[in-house]
């Protein structure tokens, strides 16, 4: 391809889309409170990645049939514009969600899975980095403000619950890079993975906290049966006595963190939500219909709040009809990043696929992280069903 300067038009793109990633993450979040920057800058890196991505917009618009539940699920969240209870809050949504769309299927048209993952590498030392200067040189920027969360670290993130799912994400992202092949350097890695767990800590998120045990355990175990080969039902038995010792002992536990079963508060606005669902149960608000608008919320709360989870969440935005298309989207990935996590092979794709998709899934259970707009989450979430998808139906095409 033609070079672009010293570099390469792929290398070129490489580095684009690191910058882009890593700077839409970082002013989006710190940015969160200024709302017309905060859409400026999603608005116009998206422009820059549309014309970027316009020769291989063809190749999306042929794979239908194998991302058969997700554009349905992205076609009924479009239509969802005619019933929204806030028209203009929709429109941005779905121009960021199918900017997403659009981002994810051009890391899979133009990059490998291990090209992919070393871009999410740099995404999380950028991320750490930038943080660590937020939290040095400019502490105040660095805590929460509100006086329930007084205290805990943020980094350069709105909230410490965000800045959890992106030491989080960094925490898996650089324990699979040590295992693997990285052009990082291992000592640079391993670096980042103990101030990602020191940031872990001091940000005091409860659903990070989780779903980094859930990521560790299922690393663990699928090391155990592929490179020690111990089989899978005496991983499962293991697995079941530990799941039953922390299902007995879940308060004596969770209050070494200074949590309980009530995660957070979160139980008693739950059932405001199922209220909120209620009153349109099939069709649901509009996405992002319903928490943006002034008239809108939780009772007694003094701020606006999402549903603090992210199967609640789908169910506000698009009802029954588009819950139902998450589950079938959602439940095939899962389905067919199994396939490869049980098997005896230990590559990149049998891991990070199938471990950050159970992880991120049950860290959405407690927050809302599912189709958010403009949320680096989103992109991951899309390409890892994408890929899926992909994957298996060239395995269909060459056995088939």
């Amino acid at each position: 391809m033609k070079g672009i300067g010293f570099l390469d038009y792929k290398s070129a793109v490489k580095i684009f889309l690191v910058l882009g990633l890593l700077i839409h993450s970082a002013v989006e979040n710190f940015a969160s409170e200024v709302h017309y920057l905060n859409t400026g800058v999603f608005f116009l890196f998206y422009g820059l990645m549309f014309l970027l991505a316009l020769p291989v917009i063809k190749n999306m618009f042929g794979t239908v049939r194998n991302n058969f539940f997700l554009y349905l699920l992205i076609i009924w969240t479009v239509a969802s514009i005619f019933w929204t209870t806030n028209v203009l809050e929709t429109s941005l949504a779905i121009v960021s969600l199918l900017g997403m769309l659009l981002f994810a299927f051009y890391l899979l048209e133009m990059f490998s899975l291990e090209e992919v993952f070393e871009l999410f590498v740099y995404f999380c030392l950028f991320s750490i980095v930038i943080s660590a200067i937020a939290l040095y040189f400019y502490p105040e920027l660095s805590i929460y403000h509100r006086d329930v969360h007084y205290g805990k670290w943020q980094g350069v993130y709105s909230h410490k619950n965000v800045f959890g799912f992106v030491v989080y994400f960094s925490i898996i992202v650089f324990s699979l890079a040590l295992y693997f092949k990285s052009s990082v350097n291992k000592f640079v890695l391993f670096i980042g993975l103990l101030v990602s767990l020191l940031y872990l800590y001091q940000s005091e998120s409860t659903t990070s906290l989780l779903a980094t045990v859930v990521c560790f355990v299922l690393l663990v175990v699928k090391w155990l049966n592929a490179k020690k080969n111990i089989q899978w039902r005496w991983l499962f038995i293991v697995f079941f006595i530990g799941t039953l010792f922390v299902t007995l002992y879940d308060d004596q536990i969770l209050e070494l963190f200074g949590k309980n079963l009530t995660f957070t508060g979160r139980i008693w606005i739950w059932e405001k939500v199922l209220g909120v669902i209620q009153q349109k149960p099939f069709i649901g608000n509009g996405y992002y219909g319903y928490w943006n608008d002034a008239q809108h919320g939780v009772e007694g709360l003094s701020y606006r709040v999402t549903s603090h989870s992210g199967f609640l969440e789908i169910m506000v935005f698009l009802g029954i009809i588009g819950f139902c298309l998450f589950l079938l989207m959602w439940g095939r990935a899962l389905f067919l990043s199994a396939k490869l996590y049980f098997s005896d092979r230990m590559t990149l794709e049998a891991t990070f696929l199938f471990i950050f998709l159970i992880s991120f899934s049950f860290q959405s259970t407690m927050e809302s992280y599912f189709f958010q707009k403009m949320k680096f989450a989103t992109i991951v979430f899309i390409y890892c069903i994408l890929y899926l998808n992909r994957y298996f139906s060239k395995k269909r095409t060459r056995y088939g």
